[in-house]
């Protein structure tokens, strides 16, 4: 909104919930291109529902009422959501071109729309379970770094992952690349798939990757 460009490929908005036509506008020329992916979180506020369907190819509804948000999942790869009665609700009436789940009433609540290789989705519960995200983001060709409850940050040349649980780690990349660990000082060389074995809660690994003489060109300083 602010006109700065992106190359991202997906998209979280949690409660856009005002919107203007100008706003919306700038979000379709920016989301409407092939292979982005937008997901939109439990509803719109008072944003024009002229400016929702333009936005998310979907016509949705919002009903004045206190009803039970939970998600039972219909499509293949995604699982339920626990949520709860919270006022209002919004199921999607038209434009649909994949249902992934409904509400415990029967509503569409969680739907995707595809056009001209651009996908939104649409999800009417006020969150989205770290596995129902992955999916998604799987599923639009976003790598998936890594496949544990785990918190993660990374960029092009970087990932920090720092444990939640206890457990063996794993990093997966979208090529074989040499991987630096910055902590201990090893180096695992042309790997696609690294497996950092067991760590425990609040242990952290910085993990630079790439090509070995790059990543030792930066003249990274010793832990």
């Amino acid at each position: 909104l602010q006109g700065r460009e992106t190359d991202c490929r997906f998209y979280l908005f949690v409660d856009p919930y005002r919107l203007s036509g100008e706003d919306t506008q700038v979000l379709c020329r920016l989301l409407h291109q092939k292979g982005r992916t937008a997901v939109f979180l439990n509803g719109f506020g008072r944003t024009a529902p002229e400016d929702v369907q333009r936005l998310t190819g979907m016509r949705l509804q919002t009903q004045e009422r206190f009803a039970d948000h939970s998600l039972t999942a219909v499509a293949e790869g995604y699982l339920d959501e626990e949520s709860f009665a919270m006022w209002p609700i919004t199921c999607v009436e038209e434009g649909c071109t994949r249902l992934l789940g409904r509400y415990a009433d029967g509503g569409a609540a969680f739907a995707v729309h595809e056009e001209e290789g651009w996908r939104a989705v649409f999800c009417g519960a006020p969150g989205l379970s770290v596995h129902n995200l992955r999916r998604l983001m799987a599923e639009s060709g976003v790598p998936v770094l890594c496949d544990s409850d785990d918190v993660l940050s990374a960029d092009d040349t970087m990932v920090m992952l720092s444990a939640c649980t206890a457990g063996v780690k794993q990093v997966t990349f979208d090529r074989a690349v040499d991987v630096y660990d910055y902590f201990t000082g090893a180096w695992h060389e042309k790997t696609s798939t690294l497996t950092l074995g067991e760590m425990t809660p609040g242990e952290v690994k910085w993990l630079f990757y790439g090509d070995r003489p790059a990543i030792e060109a930066r003249g990274l300083p010793r832990w």
